[in-house]
């Protein structure tokens, strides 16, 4: 009997640590081939409809109806997802989908501060097959890269890989906020970060969906309050 409660509390040791995948996603798409995946991240809520942001690459070949899977405590909720805006140079989408009114679902605050070499970032991912192989890896910021050579040096290279399916998911602070999207992994991870995806989403949204930008954004002491008149915003 000993001998068999110490197996368990070995195994119990050995077992990894669930990882709740907190406000990231995972992106769903139809193409020619049949259905492909990708990860993304919930980056905040309006009113009406909820902001993610992933790879461009992830969604470039959609062809039907996108849909994104939330985890929350293991229990998957899937949401029609309308691609909304996409930067193809620096491999950035943004998809928008309703809030739904039965379920309080997570998202992940966009960081305002620049990232530096050596900061500690979190990589996450869902991998091939959705949460079985979802996984968050620790690394470090190693230096910083552009998508081509007149581009600003916008995106940073972690020194950890990411996987296939990973493609879009968030590079983590340490604070818990989100520093950049992943577009690419060789022997280190590579994503645009954070000021460029604020660059990406007040040039090509804000002026659609302005208190949903202006909420993700902190930018709401820029501008004057919503007029009462207002009434197609999310």
């Amino acid at each position: 009997m000993k001998t068999l409660l110490t197996m368990i509390l070995m195994l119990i040791l050995w077992c990894p640590a669930y990882a709740e995948p907190y406000a990231v996603v995972r992106i769903n798409t139809e193409d020619r081939n049949g259905s492909s995946h990708g990860s993304g991240t919930c980056i905040g809520w309006g009113e009406k409809y909820g902001l993610i942001v992933t790879a461009e690459h992830v969604v470039r070949d959609n062809t039907g109806q996108a849909t994104v899977d939330f985890y929350v405590k293991q229990r998957k909720v899937t949401l029609d997802a309308e691609i909304v805006a996409t930067d193809h140079l620096w491999d950035l989408a943004a998809l928008m989908v309703k809030r739904p009114d039965w379920e309080i679902l997570p998202s992940m605050g966009l960081s305002e501060n620049k990232p530096e070499v050596g900061d500690k970032i979190t990589v996450a991912g869902f991998g091939q097959s959705g949460l079985r192989t979802y996984r968050e890896s620790v690394g470090a910021i190693v230096g910083f890269c552009a998508p081509s050579p007149t581009a600003a040096h916008e995106c940073v290279v972690v020194d950890t890989p990411a996987r296939q399916g990973d493609s879009g998911g968030p590079l983590r602070a340490q604070n818990g906020l989100l520093i950049g999207v992943l577009w690419g992994s060789t022997d280190a991870t590579h994503g645009s970060h954070c000021e460029r995806v604020r660059t990406f989403l007040k040039d090509q949204l804000e002026a659609k969906y302005p208190e949903l930008i202006r909420r993700v954004l902190h930018l709401y002491i820029l501008y004057e309050p919503r007029q009462k008149t207002s009434k197609n915003f999310p």
